[in-house]
């Protein structure tokens, strides 16, 4: 004799048949009333929920420096402000030290280019040689070297910086009257197109996150969230250490609009299957397993079943012979047995 339990008795298995227990029922034969859903035929997804923001895809980043030492003198954009090809960004002031070597370029220029003079006039009258004027033309050479390559670094004056691409600021290193050397970050762009979201995931659960898997995503506080569709791309290899999740790297659909750090809730759908679905309160733990409770020709009818897809609300059923439609008990279950006669009630 096996005992078939859920949350009490369910019924006993004599010799492959169910003996119903006794059942109280008040003043006689009154038959027990149970409230039943219908099995669906239906698509049932496993997901993952996982939360982050909206962040840069390193790729997609453009630096913007100088190559030379100067200060900030006017910042002409805010970060998230989207900007045009060709639109200014920073000036960029010449620093003391670069003003100063300016200025003794110009005058190292102009000194060579009288003593070249000089020498020209004396060579004419035998006083000085040809050597002597090869010279002076290397050092006026030199001098003009020397200032074309501070004009290429502002020449002293400074300069204005552009955007090389059109893009969204998502970075500003830098404050106004700053000291820069050569080189700094100053400001970064990004291609509005390649905003990517970092979502963290329970350790635990990136064993079932593979890579391409489709996304729901939905923005978080957003005044009329839409959902919108994207992919995974990548699982970092380590947790985070300031989160104590793994970073799971999702990539919008083309369209989507995403703001910079905006906060994200992603949907990672781990499988999905279009099969017979029932909802959760219908299982009968046991255990050897588990078992749904049909209501057929107005009798309860014990079927063993093996679980699929689980979500929050419906769980998959393996079973031979189940079909849409079918009267599954949802309440009602405990004590009744193999064949007992029931009053089926549709769950509201």
């Amino acid at each position: 004799m096996a005992l078939l339990g859920a949350g009490g008795a369910v019924g006993y298995l004599v010799a492959g048949q169910h003996t119903p227990p006794p059942i109280a029922q008040g003043g006689g034969n009154e038959v027990p009333h149970v409230t039943v859903a219908a099995l669906e035929q239906r698509e049932i997804q496993q997901v993952i929920v996982a939360y982050g923001s909206v962040t840069a895809a390193p790729a997609h980043s453009h630096t913007i420096n100088v190559a030379f030492e100067g200060m900030v003198q006017k910042i002409l954009v805010m970060p998230g402000q989207l900007v045009a090809a060709g639109e200014a960004v920073l000036e960029i002031a010449a620093s003391p030290e670069t003003r100063l070597s300016a200025v003794e370029a110009r005058s190292e220029l102009a000194g060579a280019e009288r003593e070249l003079d000089v020498l020209r006039e004396k060579l004419k009258l035998g006083l000085a040689t040809r050597i002597d004027l090869d010279a002076a033309e290397l050092r006026v050479q030199n001098a003009k070297s020397k200032l074309a390559s501070l004009a290429g670094r502002g020449g002293g004056k400074g300069l204005t910086l552009r955007a090389a691409q059109a893009g969204v600021v998502s970075q500003i290193h830098v404050a106004t009257g700053q000291i820069i050397g050569a080189g700094d970050a100053l400001l970064e762009l990004i291609d509005k197109d390649s905003l990517e979201m970092i979502v963290g995931v329970e350790p635990e659960d990136t064993a079932a996150i593979v890579g391409e898997q489709a996304v729901e995503i939905e923005a978080i506080g957003a005044s009329a969230s839409k959902v919108l569709h994207g992919r995974v791309v990548g699982v970092a290899q380590r947790v985070n250490p300031e989160t104590r999740l793994v970073d799971v790297t999702v990539k919008a659909d083309p369209g989507a609009t995403l703001l910079l750090n905006e906060f994200v809730r992603a949907k990672i759908i781990v499988r999905s299957s279009n099969t017979i679905v029932a909802p959760r309160a219908a299982l009968l733990p046991t255990s050897e397993g588990y078992l749904v409770m049909l209501v057929q020709d107005g009798k309860a009818v014990l079927r063993p079943v093996e679980l699929g897809i689980e979500n929050d609300d419906f769980v998959e059923l393996r079973a031979q012979g189940l079909a849409a439609a079918a009267q599954v008990v949802v309440a009602g279950a405990t004590g009744l047995a193999d064949g007992s006669m029931v009053v089926a009630e549709p769950a509201p």
